[in-house]
């Protein structure tokens, strides 16, 4: 555990990417409240198993669209936690590729709400209850290397992952008199279920033949990656965007 961080709020962790860091910082002794949005029985599952180990995890059931459901999620950590010291913003709203032309603006909306003024809104409240520190303090942005590449028919959602690099640099340089880190992790191809399921295999073929590593990373490596900066001896590591893509 860090010296300096005890508490945790963790956005969107019942799988994937969310679940592998949801589980590596249960094991690691954090006190964690963890979100989601509709999978009642692997939510149940994930408190029940991590508890026996770490007796400090809660969920919490959350449709992030909307602002006073963010405020009281937000409430609910406070008060099983007394104190967030970090928050992981990682849940994200991932449709198929669309073509341009026929991308419905409801769509785009619904990714932005979710993806990006979720995120906005949840590290606006853990400023403000972080106004005085004597130590530092968390906050880690997980988004896409899609951000700086684009991707072909990913219109709809490779903007949101811009925006939260945007808003990592800028909180960074706000936040950093505050003793407020913010971070942003942005994962390449990472093969979770959603992945294998959504994807053609051609398209799959092709995403390796670009990644230099020539594999798919996984979900167990981007937690390792938070891991390590959540400890105290990252605190130099401030406004950037650490990219864990295999090379590409």
């Amino acid at each position: 555990m860090s010296k300096n961080i005890n508490t945790i709020l963790i956005t969107g962790a019942t799988s994937g990417i969310g679940k592998s860091i949801l589980e590596l910082l249960s094991f690691k002794g954090f006190k964690i409240v963890f979100t989601y949005y509709k999978r009642d029985k692997v939510a149940n599952k994930l408190v029940n198993d991590l508890k026996k180990v770490n007796k400090n995890i809660y969920s919490y059931k959350i449709n992030l669209e909307r602002n006073e459901n963010i405020d009281k999620l937000f409430k609910f950590a406070k008060k099983k936690l007394k104190s967030i010291d970090c928050l992981i913003n990682n849940a994200a709203f991932f449709v198929q590729r669309k073509k341009f032309e026929t991308l419905p603006l409801s769509h785009v909306k619904q990714l932005m709400n979710i993806n990006y003024f979720a995120a906005f809104r949840l590290s606006q409240l853990f400023a403000i209850s972080n106004r005085k520190n004597k130590n530092w303090k968390t906050i880690i942005n997980i988004t896409s290397t899609a951000a700086k590449y684009g991707g072909v028919e990913f219109t709809h959602y490779a903007p949101t992952k811009a925006a939260m690099e945007n808003l990592t640099k800028g909180l960074s340089r706000e936040l950093a008199s505050k003793k407020i880190r913010v971070l942003n992790v942005a994962p390449g191809v990472i093969d979770t279920r959603n992945l294998l399921k959504k994807e053609k295999k051609s398209n799959l073929n092709k995403m390796i033949s670009s990644i230099p590593s020539k594999r798919f990373g996984n979900s167990e490596e981007v937690a390792n990656l938070v891991n390590y900066l959540i400890d105290e001896k990252s605190e130099y590591i401030n406004g950037t965007t650490i990219t864990i893509s295999g090379g590409r």
